[in-house]
């Protein structure tokens, strides 16, 4: 992500005349951009190019300017939706290794109770043997808003994890069971190879069904390099040119230990009213 500011804008911007900082409010854009961009990075990744018309296979965001700067693996790559497809994730192929595999349903639900059967069937299969349960749901917009509708007005439905809260979701988080349920606006349809944004992330739209990722966080680990987490590089002025640019880097990675122990909950109807 660069950041550039030429002569003619610092001189404009400058003396007594000056309301903001250009420069400052520059460094701030580029800093909400990139991100945005890492979530998308993380969340939604890209659908590969010649995918099925249904349940195509996901990858990692590719540069658009350099084809060499690729994002973490997203969770669409990770949990996948098609859990014995031919992909090697950390080097291990979940078609050759079957305990290498995600969960993964398609789900049929056309009621609230339907939705919430083949939720607890999700959250029960990512459960088995050892190693805990999912404690973070993550899903599109309008599948948050069909959970939450289908909560009676008595129940009262209260997060004490304050990690979870605090870090993950805060107050708008919903319980299901031992998990805090909550919404990314990228959140990809992996039954109809669905993206919410584009290669230059922006957004196309709704989705026309929705996906449930059920994560296990001990199975996780976000890693990045101490030296590269952010950084703004010096502004410099390349030759022949007016501008200044300077750069925020960013290096890292996101990986999985247990795949089994985390599941994709897709096609969900996204007209659920009762």
């Amino acid at each position: 992500m660069s950041i550039a500011i030429s002569r003619r804008e610092e001189r404009q911007n400058s003396g007594r005349s000056q309301a903001i900082s250009l420069l400052q409010s520059k460094t701030q854009q580029a800093e909400a951009s990139i991100r945005e961009l890492l979530n998308n990075c993380i969340v939604a990744g890209r659908i590969t190019s010649g995918a099925s018309a249904n349940q195509g296979a996901f990858s990692a965001r590719v540069g658009s300017m350099d084809s060499g700067a690729t994002g973490p693996q997203p969770l669409s790559v990770l949990i996948d939706g098609t859990a014995a497809r031919s992909v090697s994730v950390g080097n291990i192929n979940g078609a050759t290794y079957t305990f290498w595999q995600n969960q993964a349903t398609d789900s049929a639900a056309t009621t609230f109770a339907g939705l919430k059967q083949d939720m607890n069937t999700m959250y029960n299969d990512c459960s088995r043997g050892a190693g805990g349960s999912p404690d973070l749901i993550l899903t599109n917009q309008v599948s948050w808003e069909q959970y939450w509708n289908s909560l009676q007005n008595q129940e009262r439905y209260v997060i004490t994890e304050p990690r979870v809260v605090n870090v993950l979701a805060g107050s708008d988080a919903i319980k299901f069971r031992q998990a805090a349920l909550v919404w990314d606006e990228v959140v990809p349809d992996q039954e109809t190879n669905g993206e919410v944004v584009d290669a230059i992330g922006l957004s196309s739209g709704r989705l026309a069904l929705g996906t449930m990722f059920f994560i296990n966080s001990e199975t996780f680990e976000w890693v990045r390099d101490a030296e590269t987490d952010f950084i703004t590089t010096p502004f410099l002025r390349p030759e022949n040119q007016d501008a200044r640019v300077a750069q925020i880097l960013w290096m890292g990675a996101m990986g999985i230990n247990n795949r089994r122990k985390n599941g994709s909950l897709h096609g969900i109807s996204q007209s659920i009213v009762s």
